[in-house]
Order: structure tokens, then sequence, then C-alpha cells
């Protein structure tokens, strides 16, 4: 799974870097996000899609 992150004033964007995220990735995808993001942050992200 590709994912890159940057940083703007008060935030991190992590954007994935594939077609779909389906369940065969979300597990992985949780395990990776839970590696990057700080533990304050765990619980209050959210998404968008381009």
């Amino acid at each position: 799974m590709k994912l890159s992150i940057s940083s703007q004033e008060d935030r991190q964007i992590v954007t994935i870097e594939e077609a779909r995220l389906d369940a065969a990735i979300a597990t992985a995808f949780k395990d990776r996000m839970r590696e990057i993001l700080p533990k304050r942050v765990q619980g209050s992200f959210s998404t968008c899609r381009k």
C-alpha cells in the first residue's frame, strides 16, 4: 500500500495512492495509520475523496 504524508500548519494529510481502499487492505491501512499518527489524534481523523 502506497501512502504519502504531507504536513500543514496544524495537521498532517495522509493520501492513499491506490485506486481504491477495499476490505482486502483495510486492516493493513488501519494498522499503518496507527503507526504513523500520534496517539492523541488516532480517534479524530477524517476522510475525504478526490
